[in-house]
């Protein structure tokens, strides 16, 4: 009996229902792992994007240093028939 008073007691006290606060820290713990899923979901989206990105920037890089090859050619060329 006695420990049934110092539960009401502290529940009267702390304004709170223990079966509440537990249900309410379940869904605190639940809302943590579906944020925590996301977040990894996130993450791994953004390592795929940031991987297709960088092929992008190095298929870039190679059409531009072919670009410049035939820039650099294309100059030669015109000084060579410049100055005959």
């Amino acid at each position: 009996m006695r420990v049934r008073k110092k539960s009401k007691t502290r529940d009267v006290l702390f304004g709170y229902d223990a079966r509440e606060a537990r249900r309410y820290f379940s869904e605190l713990d639940e809302q943590l792992e579906q944020t925590a899923r996301q977040r990894e979901q996130q993450r791994m989206h953004c390592e795929r994007e940031q991987a297709r990105l960088m092929q992008e920037v190095a298929a870039i890089q190679t059409e531009l240093a072919e670009t410049e090859k035939l820039e650099a050619g294309l100059k030669q060329w015109i000084r060579r028939n410049r100055n005959p």
